[in-house]
Order: structure tokens, then sequence, then C-alpha cells
């Protein structure tokens, strides 16, 4: 649900939104978030430790949410607590800040552009470095409409996610279809 959440909200807006894969090595991580140019981080906590090496390599990232600190282990918790001392930009609790805004008037934001690339997907790399792909909404919209004419779902049904949701077969069919035919989605 939180990444849902914080995939879907920023495209209220004119923000770009870069998906990326949770496996993905503290490397790997640091290499894709430079090539976006990412100024928000959104992730898992422990994902996050593994990226605490690289802070210094990330010159445009300013704000971090984590999510699932309380899955932290002992050591893991004090290995955190010791960054968010010593880190020079705001790391907050992502449910902390959704409770919080929940509480608060809406922030008034740009309507974005559907045709405006807003969602920047990472190729797997099978052949060489992965590639960016920009997507628009226009682009996402036009998939689903596609498959909304292609099948049909009963009232309520309920959808398996098992695939990544930063996979774009997943993403679209599994997520952004499902929850267009006004279905329940399991993530695995």
């Amino acid at each position: 649900y939180g990444w849902i959440l914080s995939y879907l909200a920023p495209l209220m807006s004119t923000a770009t939104v870069v998906p990326l894969d949770r496996l993905l090595e503290g490397t790997e991580t640091t290499n894709l978030l430079n090539r976006s140019r990412a100024q928000i981080y959104v992730g898992d906590a422990k994902n996050f430790l593994a990226l605490v090496p690289h802070l210094d390599e990330l010159p445009h990232l300013k704000i971090i949410y984590l999510l699932n600190e309380h899955k932290l282990n002992k050591k893991q918790k004090q290995e955190l607590a010791e960054v968010k001392r010593t880190i020079d930009f705001p790391l907050f609790d992502y449910w902390d800040e959704v409770e919080k805004s929940s509480q608060t008037a809406p922030v008034r934001v740009d309507e974005p552009d559907p045709h405006a690339a807003q969602i920047l997907l990472f190729t797997s790399g099978t052949t060489s470095q992965s590639k960016g792909v920009l997507l628009s909404q226009f682009n996402l919209a036009s998939n689903v409409n596609q498959l909304m004419g292609s099948v049909t779902f009963d009232a309520g049904f309920r959808l398996l996610s098992i695939l990544p949701l930063n996979h774009s077969f997943e993403n679209t069919c599994g997520l952004l279809t499902a929850m267009s035919f006004g279905g329940r989605i399991h993530i695995c």
C-alpha cells in the first residue's frame, strides 16, 4: 500500500516518479538515483541502510521517507539511529508523515499535463546498463484503456499481484487496470 500511495500521489502533480526494484544492490540503486536526479527517496528502511555508504554520491537527494522501520533488527535500528543523528537532510517515517498530512489542509499543486513525461522506468538492462524509459500519464491510460477493451472481470474481483510493481507489465496490468475495474489487489 505504501508503494502504491507513493507512486500515485506525485502523479497528482507535475512530479516525476522513478519506481525502482527493491532487490537492487546499493551501488545499482545509487546509479539509478543519480541518473534520474531523484530528490526524494521513498523506500524500505532496510534497503535504505544499503544506500547509507553511498549517500555522499547522491548530490540531488534532499528528503528521505522510510517504510518498515519496525521490521529492522536491533543492530539495524542502531545503525539507522546513528544515520539519523549524522545525516544532513530530512529523514522521515513515511507513515508518520502520511498521518500528519491527513490532518492538515491539502497542498495546492499544479495540475499535471497528461502528455508530459512523469514516469521514468528503468529496463532490466539484460544487454547492458539499464535504460530509462519516460512515460506520460496518457501512455499509461492508453494501455489501461486497451486492456479494459480486451478483458472483463466480475465486480469485486480479487487479483494477486506477484511481480514487482516497478515492472511495467505488473504496473499496468496488475495495478492500474485492476484499480480501473474496481478490483481488490493482494500483494505477494
